[in-house]
């Protein structure tokens, strides 16, 4: 995999990314409080915001390259960490370079889905959809001519747990936080 082509890409597309994240972002914005008229935090538009730019960013990396009328398909891997030892035998930085880009590419996902979506502040949800995730890019580079490794996709998936325990962190300090706010509001001196 060629890394520094997709790191040239992301930084040439960033642009366009912002900007459709911010239209679709506003349109939203238009639609509930306008339309609709309902009254969100702004903190929900900028977290959709970084939804949207995820999900581009996602879909760049991983699924934007390829066709699947390509008629070369690399053999797919099912067999837990085999190719994860055929990269160690390529050297220690390319296989902890691997390793580092699986866990950071659903890591987001597994935050942002919660804080996105209150029904995925389950954790057997959010892991569960992180996996299914996972599984569609496999299988999707698989038919587009890329490699499908069932390491990837456990390493994703704890990568998308890892996201998920930063928002029940964040939940945490952000109730933590409330709490210390509200000391002292109502009560009275006798």
């Amino acid at each position: 995999m060629h890394y520094n082509h997709y790191i040239r890409l992301l930084i040439e597309n960033i642009p366009y990314f912002l900007l459709a994240a911010l239209i679709l972002t506003i349109f939203l914005y238009i639609l509930l409080r306008i339309v609709f008229c309902k009254k969100k935090p702004l903190a929900q538009y900028l977290w959709f915001f970084c939804f949207l730019f995820y999900l581009q960013v996602l879909y760049l990396t991983t699924l934007a390259h390829g066709s699947a009328t390509q008629v070369t398909r690399l053999k797919p891997n099912f067999i837990p960490f085999i190719d994860i030892l055929r990269v160690y035998d390529m050297g220690l930085p390319k296989m902890m370079l691997q390793i580092v880009i699986n866990l950071l590419l659903l890591a987001p996902l597994g935050f942002l889905l919660p804080v996105q979506f209150r029904k995925f502040q389950s954790f057997p949800r959010t892991v569960l959809t992180v996996m299914v995730v996972s599984l569609l890019i496999e299988a999707r580079q698989y038919f587009i001519g890329r490699s499908a490794d069932i390491d990837d996709v456990i390493i994703n998936t704890v990568g998308g747990i890892f996201g998920y325990l930063c928002f029940m962190l964040l939940a945490k300090i952000t109730k933590w936080l409330q709490s210390l706010g509200g000391r002292g509001k109502g009560k009275t001196k006798t």
